[in-house]
């Protein structure tokens, strides 16, 4: 966490808990106040008996409206599962009970669920294609009565305009402001998509790479939003080096797979996993990279949606994995090498390896900690370094 700030919404005081992790870390943003005033100038939120806060970030759009309406039924979603934690526990922090906390992309895992309001503070970096997809959808979870409102930075609004108007739905209202667009709109006779589940990696997709490392080539199918698109990067071609070797038998686990790479990789490389358990934050990489691995091989990924290394550090598991490739995604001021060396020391087998990667610093960090780890050797170039280690008591020096 860091910091907390007071918020009011239409005479309810709240606070949040805000970190460096997520959008907006030291106070509300403006977006998010001009759409709650929007929506409680225009709205009668006695009507509303259902809403969902789709990208809810820290949860302030959903909580204050949660607050306001305590007769809604509320559904917060992010891919985040970060955003989701910090959510469930400023719904907790502002006694608001009975939220639904949902990890997943942008209207997916909704089934025909349909909502009075859906709000949203749209994410700009979300990209075009997703946008058009959500424009598209939205009116589909909506009931009879309801409306979207939703506010995007200012260089994106006449692009959502388009989209709104080009599918033919109806927009109710539309503010501007320095910096931010609101439109709050509905699906009209012509234009409201029918609400049903559909491929949610759908708008995320970019195309099918081919890739080759060490003699190793291999397919993924790759999605807009993940680094490694069209070339290994760095860190993963730093892991990959220290991997070329017959991979190991047994459980492996990744913590953070982004596209698929590393296991991918390893699997051409002739590996023959046990299980592949896949955990990140980002449900996004989960998605990718399970549907990459489930093509590839005939032992289905377990992907787990975790907040972080310290939550990786809890996981079930104890000495069962054999391999644990690791890229952290470090948040500023947050040291997260304690508690990843928590989590590999009680998850791998007592023959187990971790292989780790990130910027040279933050790894340089990791190895400074590793107690009950022995480094096999590194590869470090272009400010990156990677790492295999064992456990001290195996006894492997590889």
């Amino acid at each position: 966490m860091n910091r907390t700030v007071r918020y009011a919404f239409c005479g309810e005081e709240l606070s949040f808990a805000l970190t460096h992790a997520l959008f907006s870390s030291y106070n509300v943003d403006v977006g998010t106040t001009l759409l709650l005033k929007t929506i409680a100038k225009r709205i009668d939120l006695r009507s509303v008996s259902s809403l969902l806060d789709v990208g809810c970030g820290v949860g302030v759009i959903g909580i204050c409206l949660a607050r306001k309406g305590p007769h809604m039924e509320v559904l917060m979603q992010d891919r985040d599962a970060m955003a989701v934690a910090f959510s469930r526990e400023n719904g907790r922090r502002n006694r608001v009970p009975g939220i639904e906390y949902s990890c997943g992309l942008a209207l997916s895992g909704l089934g025909n669920r349909r909502f009075d309001l859906i709000a949203s503070n749209w994410p700009a970096k979300a990209g075009q294609a997703v946008l058009a997809d959500f424009c598209r959808r939205a009116p589909g979870h909506l009931t009879e009565k309801g409306m979207a409102a939703v506010v995007i930075v200012l260089p994106l609004a006449d692009g959502m305009e388009r989209l709104l108007r080009e599918a033919g739905h109806e927009i109710l209202h539309s503010e501007r402001a320095p910096g931010h667009a609101v439109f709050h709109f509905r699906g009209s006779a012509t234009g409201g998509a029918a609400a049903a589940d559909r491929d949610g990696l759908a708008p995320y997709h970019r195309g099918e790479g081919s890739f080759r490392h060490h003699g190793v080539a291999y397919g993924l199918s790759t999605v807009f939003g993940l680094p490694d698109f069209d070339t290994i990067g760095y860190q993963t071609s730093a892991m990959l080096d220290l991997l070329h070797d017959a991979p190991p038998a047994g459980n492996w686990l990744f913590w953070n797979p982004g596209q698929g790479h590393v296991p991918a990789f390893l699997l051409r490389r002739g590996g023959v996993p046990a299980s592949m358990t896949l955990c990140s934050r980002d449900i996004l990489e989960l998605e990718a990279s399970g549907r990459n691995l489930a093509a590839m091989t005939a032992v289905r990924p377990l992907c787990l949606a975790m907040a972080g290394e310290e939550e990786l550090a809890t996981m079930q598991g104890d000495g069962r994995f054999d391999l644990l490739c690791a890229v952290p995604h470090p948040v500023p001021g947050v040291r997260w090498q304690e508690d990843m060396l928590r989590a590999s020391t009680r998850l791998l087998a007592p023959s187990g390896k971790l292989c780790i990667s990130g910027t040279s610093t933050e790894i340089g960090r990791f190895l400074d900690v590793t107690k009950g780890l022995r480094t096999i050797r590194q590869h470090k170039e272009h400010g990156v370094r990677a790492a295999l280690l064992v456990g001290c008591a195996s006894g492997n020096t590889d």
